[in-house]
């Protein structure tokens, strides 16, 4: 088959592949959304598909005298020091950095517990300060490591990195197979 394209075309079809597959990677890569969750979470906020919005998490308070239930809004499982203090932790745990490393499983393991330690005695040391119920220490430390755990495992055996490969070889294939079909229909005048 003949190659119709010039310089400029094909020029532009690469930049189209790499600029496709940057966006692909950096929207795989980004957990912003997560920390968002995390934080939404930890103020006890949930989305509300009809609204479209997060909303304070209404409790049952009681029975009022006309029989009708009443609820009171739910308070913040710690204070906004204490949530931007975990968000400055969480950070580096959900870098691109992490998630192309090439941890072990007993590597992995080991950091979770060492960062379940670290948000543990932050949580204990500051309890009062963070406005913190010891009830509630639990659930915050999972929310936490619930939050930077899918990193660490993207990074098993080098997960991430690997499939990332695979995914930019099949994106690479189809715009190779695309820009087939485009050329093979100017060759012939624009019929298959």
């Amino acid at each position: 088959m003949m190659n119709n394209q010039s310089q400029p075309e094909n020029d532009r079809l690469l930049l189209e592949q790499q600029e496709g597959t940057s966006s692909l990677t950096q929207w795989q890569q980004s957990l912003n959304v997560e920390i968002e969750e995390m934080i939404h979470h930890l103020r006890r906020e949930y989305f509300n598909e009809a609204s479209e919005s997060w909303e304070v998490l209404k409790l049952f308070k009681g029975m009022n005298r006309q029989g009708k239930a009443t609820y009171k809004e739910a308070k913040p499982l710690c204070s906004d020091e204490c949530i931007s203090q975990l968000v400055a932790m969480i950070k580096p745990l959900t870098s691109k950095n992490l998630i192309n490393s090439n941890f072990s499983s007993v590597a992995i393991n080991e950091r979770m517990k060492r960062h379940a330690r670290i948000v543990t005695i932050l949580m204990v040391q500051n309890q009062r300060r963070y406005k913190i119920e010891t009830a509630d220490m639990d659930s915050i430390k999972s929310i936490f490591m619930s939050t930077c755990e899918p990193t660490f495992n993207r990074s098993l055996n080098a997960g991430e990195r690997t499939a990332n490969k695979s995914i930019l070889k099949e994106f690479i294939m189809r715009k190779d197979q695309d820009a087939g079909k485009k050329e093979h229909k100017q060759f012939f005048g624009g019929w298959s």
